[in-house]
C-alpha cells in the first residue's frame, strides 16, 4: 500500500524521450510556453522574455557576447565624448 501511494505521488514529465520531475504552462494572447525542469526551481527573470532560457546554450552565449559588444561600444562612445 505505501508503495502504491508513493508511486502515485511520483509524478514524471516526459518530453522528447527525457523525464522530468516538474512541469509549467503559461499561457499568453499569442500562444503559450510548457517548461520542463529537473531543478528546484524554475529561474524566471523580469529582463528575459517566456521561453528564451529553453535555448540552446550556444546560440544564448553568441546573442550574449553581441549584447555585450553592443554596451561596451556604447561605453566606449560616452567615454571618448566625456574625455575630449
Amino acid at each position: 500500500m505505501v508503495l502504491l501511494a508513493l508511486a502515485w505521488q511520483a509524478k514524471a514529465f516526459v518530453w522528447d524521450g527525457r523525464n522530468y520531475d516538474e512541469y509549467k504552462l503559461k499561457k499568453y494572447k499569442t500562444g503559450f510556453v510548457e517548461e520542463y525542469s529537473n531543478a528546484d526551481e524554475f529561474c524566471h527573470s523580469w529582463l528575459l522574455p517566456p521561453g528564451f532560457s529553453l535555448m540552446n546554450a550556444f546560440v544564448l552565449a553568441i546573442i550574449y557576447f553581441f549584447g555585450l559588444c553592443y554596451l561596451f561600444l556604447g561605453i566606449a562612445i560616452i567615454s571618448d565624448i566625456f574625455m575630449e
